[in-house]
């Protein structure tokens, strides 16, 4: 999964599997768009080809003009998510096994990202203009937590969260992974 980009569409992408279709709802009611993306549900993820595995792409382009709400359900993935040109109000991701580098931006007062995966590696980018709450639920994880505060065993706060203007909230919880943060 990559999103790459802007569109003056709403949403816009390309989906190609071997093995399965894409499910996509989408909404808009009180000036906010909500997408929902999934795999078909008669899909046999189970039934691996002889000599190797299924392989799903997607690349999707997100509209600058409503504020974004995404909820992502997936298997096993590998995903490069940016943000920065995109207003993202909420983002859900639900998955199994996971590596994402997740790159953040700035155009709302309110962010929530909430992250449901199994044994996960989690690269967040986070603009230094937001102050973040970050609450990591998990077994084994390693972190890598820059310009954090620890607040207790599960809640850490960015320097910058007091003061700030804008907000950020992000709820992970992960099987045995490591998270990581950059600002920039």
């Amino acid at each position: 999964f990559t999103l790459v980009g802007e569109t003056d569409k709403t949403l816009s992408g390309v989906y190609t599997s071997d093995f399965a279709g894409l499910q996509q709802t989408a909404s808009v009611h009180d000036g906010r768009h909500d997408v929902t993306l999934s795999m078909d549900a008669g899909s046999q993820w189970w039934q691996l080809p002889f000599g190797g595995a299924r392989k799903t792409t997607l690349l999707l382009r997100a509209g600058r003009t409503l504020p974004l709400d995404l909820r992502l359900d997936g298997g096993a993935m590998n995903a490069d998510m940016d943000f920065r040109a995109i207003p993202l109000k909420n983002l859900d991701i639900n998955t199994g096994a996971t590596k994402l580098t997740l790159t953040l931006g700035d155009l709302l007062e309110q962010s929530d990202i909430t992250i449901d995966a199994g044994a996960s590696s989690i690269d967040l980018s986070l603009p230094k203009s937001v102050g973040v709450a970050l609450k990591i639920d998990s077994g084994l994880t390693g972190k890598e937590l820059t310009d954090f505060r620890k607040i207790d065993e599960e809640h850490y706060e960015s320097e910058n969260y007091a003061s700030a203007a804008k907000k950020m909230d992000i709820n992970l919880n992960l099987g045995a992974s490591s998270v990581s943060t950059t600002w920039r």
